[in-house]
């Protein structure tokens, strides 16, 4: 499945993403709304919200996300959605994100090497995922998106990976893994055979 490169924000402030999306999976869950419902519970829970647009493209990203479907003219919850409203598990949606939307897991490769400014993630990420992006708004929410989920955090002017953010990576191919020498690699198969019950010698080079 193709990614897509445009993701929206949600109401509610900016790093307050994950409050919000669990605030509405929790209101589709016990109302089944259509999406007029869904508009005006928007305006009066989120003063921020003013456009009708607003609502359809928040919505937008909830559904993309597969957290909730379309039955004839009503939202409910789907299995992820129901998972997660019950656990609150935080990877889940990032885990969704990197999944249906591109540069998500770009942005954690580049802020696992050092922190950086949004000027310099937006202009790596460009060229990472081959991108024309003239403004920074779509770098910016996924950022915000990613501090939201407590993977990302910015210190003044510069985003760096929490310590949530790093242990997720832990493991993946970003780690940088040194590589054996020969003679690590003999220890190695000196230590097995000594396990197995077999017998190993590490191979000796005589000089000429």
């Amino acid at each position: 499945m193709q990614k897509r490169l445009r993701l929206w924000s949600l109401p509610g402030g900016n790093e307050n993403y994950i409050i919000t999306l669990k605030k509405c999976l929790a209101f589709i869950k016990e109302t089944n709304p259509h999406q007029e419902q869904i508009k005006d519970w928007c305006f009066q829970t989120f003063p921020s919200v003013e456009s009708e647009r607003t609502v359809k493209d928040s919505i937008g990203v909830i559904k993309n996300l597969g957290l909730i479907k379309g039955v004839g003219d009503k939202f409910l919850l789907n299995e992820e959605g129901e998972r997660f409203l019950k656990t609150h598990n935080n990877t889940l949606v990032y885990q969704l994100l990197d999944t249906k939307y591109k540069g998500i897991h770009d942005i954690i490769e580049l802020l696992y090497k050092k922190p950086q400014t949004l000027n310099e993630i937006c202009s790596s990420l460009r060229k990472k995922i081959g991108v024309n992006w003239k403004k920074e708004t779509q770098c910016r929410v996924r950022l915000n998106w990613l501090c939201s989920i407590g993977y990302v955090a910015k210190d003044r002017q510069q985003y760096r990976l929490t310590k949530e953010g790093r242990n997720s990576v832990k493991g993946e191919s970003i780690v940088e893994k040194k590589a054996l020498t020969h003679l690590e690699i003999q220890e190695i198969i000196i230590k097995l055979g000594k396990a197995y019950s077999l017998h190993a010698e590490k191979e000796i080079h005589f000089s000429e």
